[in-house]
């Protein structure tokens, strides 16, 4: 996303059954709060940690747009870079300047 005051750990998560989004505590609620309509029937679980959001595969390529708008609306941005916050999603590691 660029330079943020307040970052996110963001990670992937393997395909299971159990749950496709993991959050630790400090930000579960704020999840809850702005989490997407299209993201809320996913089933969640809480992590041990901070500022920490894991996100399955599924919901990474098939809600892309939806979550860079949502990390965007729970991070404060100082300076954006929307094509690194798309790599990360992707999974890419071309670094982008």
């Amino acid at each position: 996303m660029g330079l943020i005051d307040s970052p996110i750990n963001l990670y992937g998560l393997k395909e299971r059954e159990e749950y496709q989004i993991t959050v630790s505590p400090d930000i579960e609620e704020l999840l809850k709060e702005r989490l997407p309509e299209c993201l809320k029937y996913y089933k969640m679980q809480t992590v041990v940690g901070v500022r920490r959001l894991g996100l399955s595969y599924n919901i990474r390529k098939d809600f892309r747009s939806e979550i860079i708008q949502f990390l965007q609306s729970i991070s404060t941005v100082k300076k954006e870079n929307s094509a690194q916050l798309e790599l990360t999603l992707t999974g890419g590691i071309k670094c982008v300047a």
